[in-house]
């Protein structure tokens, strides 16, 4: 007997960024909660194991490149077959080539918003995507600032909807704790990790921990991979911190490595709703972030140390605080760990059925 819904999540990569991340965490629960869930990508990546381990069925599709012409048609030929309940696109190329491909099989199409405004501003794929996007059944952003960017525009033909992340509670509880090899045993450790590009803020801040790392024995260390990655070795060897801080590229014990950290910290100039904070909060590290209406919306100083994202010496000057005060970080990192109690899977995937049956019971009007 068929399930209630079954759901096909369309991706390009199950490569090491948060969304592909949220795609596979969610698609694994709810293959568990029995729903029939199928993920479609062009290539995989890190969080392949996340769906290989799970009940998702995982279809990789075939393309010669991002702009293959070719590929709109497999996805039409994929949904037509499937004919799945949902059609869920995640990340740019997906949302317009799935979000087409659903249109054209008369799918319910719900697109999710990773970013928020600025991440869209001069681009014209952009303005592609958002002129599409007004034609979907639903926009699911992951938070208040992303979904108010839809409203911007006087977007009103898709019903929005705000579902933040969900993070793996009890697997980051059960994560045993690791150091990066290299770091002494006595050595504080500032941690950050996130894909690296410019909107990240890498630069401004390693000019702040360059400023900690002259004063005290902490080292840092950077996890992640991307297009900035020459660039931010580049500025480690010009600033003479080769041994201070290591670029340790993608790494699957993510939340064991927090949990030797004396602070996770993220600057970023704007964002979604990130992943690692959330992980970040749930393995109980103190927090270091940028003062944006997106860290806002569920941080404070009660949490964590907002700072001037474009200041480098605010930057060092919490992380400093952080060192002189570790009664204070550990209560504030407790505090933060009860606050992500609330962002777990099974309250993530519950909120995306209930949007799933608000979509086709609208169809069905």
């Amino acid at each position: 007997m068929r399930p209630a819904i079954r759901i096909l999540h369309l991706i390009p990569s199950l490569g090491g960024g948060g969304a592909e991340r949220q795609c596979c965490l969610l698609a694994r629960e709810q293959a568990l909660t029995g729903l029939e869930v199928h993920v479609a990508s062009i290539a995989g990546g890190p969080w392949s194991p996340l769906l290989e381990e799970s009940a998702a069925t995982v279809h990789r599709l075939q393309a010669s490149g991002n702009h293959d012409p070719l590929l709109l048609v497999r996805l039409v030929r994929l949904i037509r077959s499937l004919q799945p309940d949902i059609v869920q696109t995640w990340l740019l190329q997906m949302d317009v080539l799935g979000g087409v491909a659903a249109k054209v099989c008369r799918a319910a199409w719900i697109m999710t918003e990773r970013a928020s405004e600025p991440h869209y501003r001069k681009s014209f794929k952009g303005v592609a995507r958002r002129s599409l996007g007004r034609h979907a059944d639903a926009v699911v952003a992951n938070s208040v600032r992303g979904g108010r960017y839809w409203e911007s525009f006087g977007a009103s033909r898709q019903r929005q909807y705000v579902i933040p992340n969900g993070i793996p509670l009890d697997d980051i509880e059960a994560a045993p704790a690791v150091r990066i090899a290299g770091v002494p045993e006595d050595a504080p450790i500032i941690l950050f990790a996130g894909r690296l590009v410019d909107q990240k803020n890498l630069l401004v801040m390693l000019d702040g921990i360059r400023r900690v790392l002259a004063t005290t024995a902490a080292h840092a260390v950077i996890c992640g991979e991307g297009p900035a990655h020459a660039r931010l070795l580049e500025e480690i060897r010009r600033a003479g911190l080769e041994g201070r801080v290591h670029l340790a590229g993608f790494r699957e014990d993510f939340w064991s490595l927090l949990k030797t950290a004396f602070a996770f910290i993220s600057v970023s100039l704007y964002e979604g709703r990130p992943n690692t904070i959330l992980e970040a909060m749930a393995a109980g590290c103190p927090l270091v972030v940028s003062d944006i209406p997106e860290h806002r919306e569920f941080l404070d100083t009660d949490v964590a140390w907002l700072v001037d994202p474009t200041d480098p010496e605010a930057i060092a000057a919490a992380l400093h605080h952080l060192l002189a005060d570790r009664s204070a970080a550990k209560e504030r990192a407790a505090r933060a760990r009860l606050r992500a109690s609330a962002f777990s899977l099974t309250t993530s995937q519950a909120d995306y059925h209930a949007v799933y049956d608000d979509v086709l019971k609208h169809r069905a009007e």
